[in-house]
């Protein structure tokens, strides 16, 4: 997707994540988060998973704080494509990143320094 196409703005979050998907809940695979927007994830990870399954994704980063932080977010893998011995894949979340239901996770991308450009 081009990035002028996009609702709201990516922002770049060097962290990692957890991502749990329908088919089988109990499996964790972990994964490296690239950037982050209100209503999408960038990752990384050495599984494949299929576009359109449902997840649920843990997000561990460190807050501009310095402490660290885990937010949970629900969404469906939009696409995903291999590159080398791991996938890039991004998450369209079920409902937008709020100051409601995600206030640590809503601080640090509102305060995003960095527009980060995602180039499938």
């Amino acid at each position: 997707m081009a990035d002028d196409a996009r609702k709201y703005p990516r922002y770049q979050l060097i962290a990692t994540a957890v991502i749990r998907t329908e088919n089988d809940y109990r499996k964790r695979i972990s994964s490296l988060i690239e950037n982050i927007s209100l209503n999408g994830i960038g990752l990384r990870t050495y599984r494949h998973i299929d576009s359109g399954t449902e997840t649920s994704v843990e997000l561990i980063f460190m807050t501009r704080r310095g402490m660290k932080a885990i937010a949970n977010v629900k969404g469906r893998v939009a696409w995903i494509s291999q590159k080398n011995d791991f996938f890039s894949l991004g998450i369209s979340l079920d409902e937008e990143v709020s100051r409601e239901k995600h206030p640590i996770l809503y601080e640090y991308y509102s305060k995003g320094v960095t527009r980060y450009i995602w180039n499938k």
